[in-house]
Order: structure tokens, then sequence, then C-alpha cells
């Protein structure tokens, strides 16, 4: 089921924003953060989540990578700085 849960301003949006949809994937969580880059002006983060075989050895497993352009991922800086000053 999709669902509209909102706008967001974008550059190459036609009117300057886009909808955000929501699709109801799982929510993902991560342990680790393994890979932090930049590569042409785009940031490159990959966090994993850490589990456990059965023979007890602990692996990471990647949960998600993001890439955003540098004045995003300093933007996302800000506001977790504005969370812990609350």
């Amino acid at each position: 089921m999709k669902q509209t849960v909102g706008k967001t301003r974008f550059k190459g949006g036609p009117d300057g924003v886009a909808p955000i949809f929501d699709h109801g994937a799982p929510a993902l969580f991560s342990d680790i953060v393994t890979e932090i880059e930049e590569v042409d002006g785009i940031i490159r983060l990959t966090f994993a989540t850490l589990s456990r075989n059965g023979d007890g050895v602990e692996k990471a497993v990647i949960a998600v990578r993001l890439r955003m352009p540098k004045d995003v991922i300093w933007q996302m800086c800000r506001d977790l700085r504005a969370l812990e000053e609350k």
C-alpha cells in the first residue's frame, strides 16, 4: 500500500517539491558505521548490523548504504546536534 506522507523541498522537482511516500518497509537498525568517504562531493555512508553465528562468531551485515550530497549530510549533522541540545 503506497501512502503519501508529506512533501519536501527538492531542487529537481517540477515545482521545487517532491512528494514523500511510505511503502510500509520495515525499519532498519544498525550497530556500526562501516564506511564513510567522499567521492565527487557525494558522501557515502554505510551502516551494518552485528549478528552472531550459531558458533558464536560475530559478523557485520550491511543494513543500508546512504549516498548524499555534502550539504545534505551537514544539515543532518545540524539536526542531530539540535536533538542533543533538547
